[in-house]
């Protein structure tokens, strides 16, 4: 699914924190173009749903907490290789 994302060249979604950035672009490949900071965890519901974002990469306890609360509407995709 990650490769679809990467493909694709659609734009993602994270905390904006150094090594999330440095995670995605040099250990998953992102181009860095295409990362959206988004400043709030609050706003990722809104950008998912607007669709300026396509995915977000969370830490795994606030991918939680976020699905938690909004169950209906998102799922979860993990990779392997990650």
């Amino acid at each position: 699914m990650l490769s679809i994302f990467k493909w694709t060249n659609v734009a993602i979604g994270c905390d904006g924190r150094s090594q999330t950035i440095f995670h995605l672009v040099k250990v998953l490949g992102f181009k860095r173009k295409n990362i959206r900071i988004i400043a709030s965890f609050d706003d990722y519901e809104e950008a998912l749903s607007s669709g300026s974002i396509e995915a977000v990469f969370l830490l795994t306890l606030y991918a939680k907490v976020f699905l938690a609360k909004h169950c209906a509407d998102f799922t979860e995709i993990r990779n392997a290789t990650i």
